[in-house]
């Protein structure tokens, strides 16, 4: 076997530089990224955009694609290379890695061992370091690696550093000269069969953005987790969000007065995570402890989270910061979510199919849009489907109101402070329903005159701007419209004695209504 030759895809000098010192063994041949800027401009001829949404039900981000084709261009560069045999192996790595001292001989102990046609060296794993392993011959003896039965197990763990056969980048350039590419770099399994690649179990190398969860000076986003009596949930919760592979974030754990095990848990993780505050209550409910999660926040932008519901996903922050810079800085980035019914077996339900999505305005106006995104369900009174400006919400002093339909009340009067916004392209957000104490689950006679409270009120609130912002007004009209069909819903719930203590309020309300939606009055 020759002398191992290597592949690096850097970003910049500085990357390149920080990487190369920790490789004096391996000839390391250096490759530039792609250019985002170009992949924007050329996308639909570079990459299968149609393809790739058939899969993850989603466009491909720019970045996403620049490192598919950053990889392919690696292969090439092999496929061309004569000082390597055919049969022979070569390494491809990114330069946001770092190696373990002794990489170069272990990969030798690896080809030697498990001469499968890729050996993934890497994978997006939480470590606090990585060690230099010291192998004995017996240890060498008894190093593993793993082939993965299901593809889910290998997809989606990073890309960052494996070893490749000459021949099969010649066979994966040949499959490309009559089709683009539609894969993320990291899912190895829809380039290649995933029954000839194994994955070793002494990873020699890790991320580097992966393992610090330091407070971060100015975070990029602020996660706010009120919490009350779930102790059952808190931890897959934290979890769903600890795990992502990003570290310019806080969390802040507002306990609310919970008499369970939650202040403990919360109390545990801040020990263990520097990015999390813990602020503990008295009983106020759901507003006051959103209300004290914003203004312990210091994120540019605001994510609510239930501690009952978690996300899906290791890449939603990474993801979410390239929605950022691609759309200059939205006001507001807008995510849907899944249903996972508890007395279903846990079955999931999207809350709506994306793809169905229609006459969306591409220029992210939100004025122009807001009427539509109503319509189309995406703007609705969920604060967890907004992830928003904190200066927006802190400057314009809208804090959740103390009322059980609290975030229809916020969503409404958020709307006409929002001037940008865009869509994020998959629902991570898992929300749990059909269980017992989870936040939306009865209709109660409370529950229904407070929800007819909120939306009299701002009937009354919306004729002030009907002339200054027709847009606006237009849109939280639309907003009322939909909510009006829960408060009749709501009402049909309700048990006979209820229904008849709340007989004079709501035939107030309706005939409000119908002067406000049916003829246009007031």
């Amino acid at each position: 076997m020759g002398k191992l030759i290597g592949y690096v895809i850097y970003n910049n000098d500085e990357d390149l530089s920080s990487f190369l010192q920790q490789s004096n063994k391996t000839l390391f041949i250096p490759v530039k990224k792609q250019e985002l800027s170009s992949i924007q401009l050329l996308k639909d001829s570079l990459f299968n955009i149609e393809r790739f949404k058939s899969i993850f039900n989603r466009e491909p981000f720019s970045d996403e694609i620049a490192n598919t084709l950053s990889h392919i261009m690696c292969w090439r560069k092999i496929a061309e290379n004569d000082a390597i045999n055919d049969n022979e192996y070569a390494l491809i790595a990114e330069s946001d890695i770092s190696l373990i001292p002794n990489f170069y001989e272990l990969c030798q102990v690896y080809i030697e061992k498990y001469p499968y046609d890729i050996i993934k060296l890497q994978r997006n794993i939480k470590s606090n370091n990585i060690q230099d392993l010291k192998l004995s011959n017996g240890d060498i003896e008894n190093i593993g690696a793993v082939i993965y039965s299901n593809s889910n197990e290998l997809d989606s763990y990073g890309s960052s550093f494996y070893l490749i056969r000459k021949n099969i980048a010649k066979k994966l350039l040949d499959n490309l000269k009559n089709d683009k590419p539609f894969w993320r770099s990291d899912y190895f399994s829809l380039f290649y069969d995933h029954s000839k690649i194994v994955e070793i179990n002494e990873y020699l190398s890790h991320k580097k953005s992966n393992y610090k969860k330091e407070s971060p000076e100015k975070p990029l986003f602020s996660v706010i987790v009120p919490i009350y009596n779930v102790e059952n949930y808190l931890q897959q919760c934290l979890d769903s969000v600890l795990n992502q592979d990003f570290n310019n974030f806080e969390i802040i754990l507002v306990n609310d007065g919970s008499t369970d095990h939650c202040l403990d848990i919360c109390i545990k993780y801040a020990k263990k995570y520097q990015n999390i505050t813990v602020v503990s209550q008295m009983n106020q409910g759901l507003s006051v402890a959103r209300n004290s999660g914003i203004k312990m926040a210091r994120g540019e932008y605001l994510i609510f989270l239930d501690p009952d519901d978690f996300w899906e996903g290791k890449n939603i922050f990474e993801d979410l910061e390239k929605i950022i810079i691609e759309k200059n800085n939205p006001d507001l980035i807008i995510n849907t979510f899944t249903y996972q019914l508890i007395k279903e077996n846990n079955r999931r339900e999207s809350s709506i199919n994306l793809n169905n999505i229609r006459d969306i305005d591409d220029k992210q106006d939100f004025d122009k849009n807001y009427k539509r995104l109503v319509e189309q369900t995406l703007y609705i009174g969920f604060a967890q489907m907004k992830i928003i400006k904190r200066e927006i919400v802190v400057s314009n002093n809208i804090y959740f109101s103390y009322k059980i339909f609290e975030d229809v009340d916020w969503s409404i009067a958020l709307a006409p402070h929002i001037k940008t916004f865009c869509i994020f392209p998959y629902p991570f957000y898992i929300y749990r329903v059909g269980r017992i104490g989870a936040l939306t689950e009865f209709v109660t006679r409370n529950k229904f005159i407070d929800l007819i409270e909120i939306v009299s009120n701002k009937f009354e609130e919306l004729q002030q701007i009907k002339n200054a912002s027709p847009k606006i007004y237009e849109g939280s009209l639309t907003f009322l419209q939909k909510t009006n069909n829960y408060i009749e819903l709501y009402y049909s719930r309700l048990d006979a004695n209820e229904k008849f203590a709340v007989s004079t309020l709501y035939e107030s309300y309706i005939r409000k209504a119908e002067n406000i939606f049916i003829k246009g009055l007031y």
